[in-house]
């Protein structure tokens, strides 16, 4: 935004210069609950482009695809050995710190790990068993990332949160 009269309006009494705006090249996406459409399309691209490039079924190409995209998504919560690194924390809760910035809104308790939020909500309520089974893999891949080979990724639909749940083993 900068602040400046328009051609042709000078002199006393031109009144105080215009705000003008501008488009800006970053996109800005806001929504309550948080919502993460950009990933799921990134794999399900990358799941199409794959299949398409290997000749194999798309739903093969689409768990593979989940799973790497999963497995990046966790690396940086893999567990490091040194004193006081946050990584050190339990796989749980390891898998709760990777997931929080992607909308999942996990809430640890009983040895498992609920996640309150899809982050997929409307494409899921449209193509339910495609997305929740993308999902899957997603968070499975996210467990390996974040080497947790302690927890479980299992399917658990309920009304209202992610159709996946996260168990210590």
């Amino acid at each position: 935004m900068e602040y400046r009269r328009p051609p042709g309006r000078g002199g006393p009494g031109a009144g105080r210069p215009a705000k003008l705006y501008r488009a800006v090249e970053d996109e800005v996406a806001f929504s309550v609950p948080e919502r993460h459409y950009h990933l799921a399309a990134a794999v399900l691209a990358r799941a199409v482009a794959d299949a398409e490039a290997q000749s194999v079924p798309v739903a093969v190409a689409l768990r593979s695809a989940a799973r790497a995209y999963g497995r990046a998504m966790g690396a940086g919560f893999g567990g490091d050995e040194a004193e006081g690194d946050p990584k050190t924390a339990g796989g749980l809760e390891r898998v709760a710190a990777a997931l929080t910035p992607y909308g999942y809104a996990p809430c640890l308790g009983d040895g498992r790990v609920r996640l309150e939020n899809c982050p997929f909500r409307a494409l899921a309520e449209q193509h339910r068993e495609l997305v929740c089974q993308m999902n899957l893999q997603l968070l499975k891949g996210v467990l390996k990332g974040a080497r947790t080979p302690d927890v479980a990724a299992r399917r658990d639909p309920s009304a209202g949160r992610c159709c996946v749940t996260l168990q210590a083993r």
